[in-house]
């Protein structure tokens, strides 16, 4: 299986569910396992990169653990333990990824005894080229780069339907008004250029809202325990994607 890089995590479409996706890599094909565990890894290298940036490692050593750990996880077979009724899957890596960097940090400190290399971060997480140079919450700016990530994908799958229906013109002149913002361009110039009257253009602007929450719900949907978490889960999307660095 092709592991993505930091710098392709976010191509690609938008997955119809995490939970499935789990499903099919540790019940599907082969092929159809194969590409359900690189989506998974799109879906969650960057924030794992993100936070063992945050951690102290440097960028070539968050790169090399990123990669070491989902190498591991395909080694391990962790995914076969996850259990969609325990809790949310970012939840789940998270954890994960802790105790996979303990066990790296136990099996490098005893190379290092045996006079063999090993991650300098590792020991002392400092790093002249830390990717932060402030004191950051690891698992805040963790959780900020899964709602970003999501949030990304989401748009990117929204935009998609609007090329395939034909208005890929109408998403560019209005995909600023998403996320709940106000900011983008005035609804007269909008009906001017959609050709149509100021209250149709306000309608277009809310139709797009309600798509783009509908992709995330959906999404969401199928990493919670139960379907009632989905509301509480959305807020904590945005929340986690205005949290302070």
């Amino acid at each position: 299986m092709s592991i993505h890089t930091a710098n392709n995590q976010r191509a690609g479409a938008f997955p119809t569910t995490h939970w499935n996706l789990v499903t099919q890599a540790t019940e599907g094909q082969a092929e159809e396992a194969n590409l359900a565990l690189e989506e998974i890894c799109n879906v969650y290298w960057h924030p794992i990169f993100t936070y063992l940036g945050a951690k102290g490692f440097s960028k070539q050593d968050a790169e090399d653990l990123t990669q070491g750990y989902f190498s591991s996880v395909l080694r391990r077979q962790s995914l076969h333990h996850v259990d969609s009724a325990r809790g949310k899957l970012r939840t789940f890596f998270l954890s994960d990824l802790k105790r996979f960097i303990a066990d790296e940090r136990r099996h490098n400190a005893a190379q290092k005894r045996g006079g063999r290399a090993h991650f300098e971060a590792l020991d002392d997480c400092i790093e002249k080229e830390a990717l932060v140079v402030e004191r950051i919450d690891p698992e805040t700016l963790y959780m900020k780069a899964w709602a970003i990530t999501l949030i990304e994908r989401a748009t990117a799958s929204l935009r998609k339907n609007y090329i395939e229906s034909g208005k890929e013109n109408v998403f560019d002149l209005i995909a600023d008004y998403l996320y709940g913002k106000n900011e983008g361009i005035p609804y007269p110039d909008i009906a001017v250029s959609l050709k149509t009257s100021i209250s149709a253009a306000r309608l277009t602007v809310f139709r797009l809202r309600q798509r783009f929450r509908s992709i995330l719900e959906s999404e969401i949907a199928h990493t919670v325990e139960s379907s009632n978490q989905v509301g509480e889960e959305i807020d904590f999307l945005f929340q986690a994607v205005a949290a302070k660095r």
